[in-house]
């Protein structure tokens, strides 16, 4: 018999790939001759099987996997031939990507975790990050970003993994600054004493928004439940309240969001 042919596939391997080799052969005489074939793991004998699985225990990129192929006829004819393939190297890879804390406001730092990392060779990985806030990339490739954000813009982070040799997958999550509600840090009525029944009275208070939005005041003047005003000043008149009533100001701040307090 002739074997015309013999290859391993895939012809390039990695850790965890099933190879086959292939065979094929003819008689001159018209006879089909019987095939067989034997891998040679860094040249020793391991297997009769036509497929063989290149366990992570077992093999290693660099390894040399060799299959020999014989063909035999009823005339005790024999015709050996071989091949060999080298075990490449895999690219690492990773399932999951994610950006933490999952719902930043404007001062947060966001940083962006890639898990569920694989690399069947057992190789150091490294990340290189991209990040994109409106669709607009930044100039940092850290994984972790702080920037002067705004309220409702879009975050994305990309992600590439690497061993010493290989790139391999990509992933992007991405995130929206979410509002923070004002507060409101002190109030008061000036004046705060003396006041008489035709006063004239403000109601002051500082409001602190960390977002920077355009901050709305309503006021609302109070005595025993009846309202008295909604301005930041009331003119008192003696028709409304006398001597020893208690008034009350409430402020309710709402920025552009619509968020209050």
């Amino acid at each position: 018999p002739v074997i015309d042919r013999i290859i391993i596939s895939p012809d390039l391997p990695y850790v965890g790939n099933e190879v086959q080799c292939l065979l094929t052969a003819r008689d001159p005489d018209l006879e089909t001759p019987s095939t067989r074939v034997e891998w040679l793991h860094n040249d020793r004998l391991i297997s009769s099987d036509p497929v063989l699985l290149l366990r992570p225990e077992s093999f290693k990129k660099g390894d040399t996997v060799e299959c020999i192929g014989t063909a035999s006829d009823s005339y005790e004819g024999i015709e050996t031939a071989r091949t060999t393939v080298e075990i490449i190297n895999s690219p690492p890879t990773f399932t999951n990507l994610s950006i933490t804390p999952e719902f930043p406001i404007t001062q947060d730092l966001i940083t962006c975790i890639p898990s569920a990392i694989s690399d069947p060779d057992d190789d150091d990985v490294t990340f290189e990050y991209r990040w994109f806030v409106d669709e607009l990339e930044l100039l940092s490739t850290e994984n972790s970003l702080s920037e002067a954000f705004s309220v409702g813009q879009t975050v994305r982070c990309e992600a590439t993994i690497s061993d010493a040799e290989d790139v391999g997958n990509t992933l992007t999550a991405e995130t929206i600054i979410q509002n923070t509600p004002p507060t409101i840090a002190s109030l008061s009525i000036v004046p705060s004493s003396n006041i008489e029944a035709d006063s004239l009275v403000e109601c002051v208070g500082s409001v602190i928004d960390i977002d920077n939005q355009e901050i709305t005041h309503n006021y609302q003047w109070t005595m025993d439940g009846s309202v008295l005003g909604s301005e930041s000043t009331l003119e008192l008149s003696p028709l409304q309240v006398q001597p020893e009533d208690i008034i009350d100001c409430t402020l309710t701040a709402t920025d552009a969001s619509g968020a209050s307090v």
